[in-house]
């Protein structure tokens, strides 16, 4: 009758992810950037860079696909405008309360 519910940390164990993708969007500017793209530069698998994308959406932004184009991710502007310092610390902070 009961079963254990399903819950899943977004920040524990995955912050040095998270941050490398984050250095890759602050290193290509304001450039919207397909999960390939990020993949390749940080050398995390596509399917963990997906789902990270995915899974943070205070850091990573979805833009919206014109007919014929494929998804590309931004960082959100609240993110872009902290030093990487300040980025570091808040999510440091975010994966303990996990």
């Amino acid at each position: 009758m009961f079963g254990i519910v399903p819950f899943q940390f977004r920040f524990r164990g995955k912050i040095n992810i998270i941050l490398d993708m984050y250095y890759c969007f602050l290193e290509a500017g304001s450039v919207a950037l397909h999960p390939t793209q990020i993949a390749k530069k940080t050398g995390v698998s596509f399917a963990e860079v997906a789902r990270r994308l995915d899974a943070t959406p205070e850091l990573f932004v979805k833009i919206p696909t014109r007919k014929g184009d494929v998804t590309r991710y931004r960082v959100t502007s609240s993110a872009a405008t902290r030093d990487p310092e300040e980025a570091v610390s808040y999510y440091t902070s975010d994966a303990a309360d996990d």
